[in-house]
């Protein structure tokens, strides 16, 4: 991260901060106290909690790193502008409707556990990846 980035800060309130804590706090204590039982399935509640931990981590310092250049350098071409919120809102459009899709198609091939495990470990990943950021931009 550069200098003038870090320079910055977190981009969020505090709050936001806190309130990841408590959810990955809770999260964790949720698949613990379910998954003790199974040795194997908690790994897999840890792999899946890492991965979309590390996931969303290098999403969020990315964009926080592009908009940081953006405001550097203050482009002002009205088309590039456009072309790109088009693209940020095919993007988001293309995510919300495979997010809406997966979880239908996948219902006959996964099990209960592994539906536990993905949500929480997402709940989980996406809390603790944020706590991470706040960190890296203090």
């Amino acid at each position: 991260m550069s200098p003038e980035a870090k320079k910055r800060g977190y981009p969020f309130t505090k709050a936001r901060v806190y309130t990841s804590v408590v959810t990955a706090v809770l999260s964790a204590i949720l698949a613990i106290l379910l998954l003790h039982g199974s040795l194997i399935q908690l790994l897999y509640y840890v792999i899946c909690t890492s991965l979309i931990a590390s996931a969303v981590f290098v999403l969020n310092v990315r964009i926080f790193l592009v908009k940081a250049s953006r405001r550097s350098e203050e482009r002002d071409i009205a088309t590039e502008r456009r072309g790109s919120q088009w693209k940020a809102l095919l993007l988001l459009f293309s995510i919300l409707l495979l997010s809406m899709i997966a979880p239908l198609l996948l219902t006959r091939v996964l099990g209960p556990e592994i539906w536990f495990i993905v949500i929480v470990g997402v709940t989980s990943g996406a809390s603790i990846a944020e706590v991470c950021f706040y960190f890296h931009t203090r």
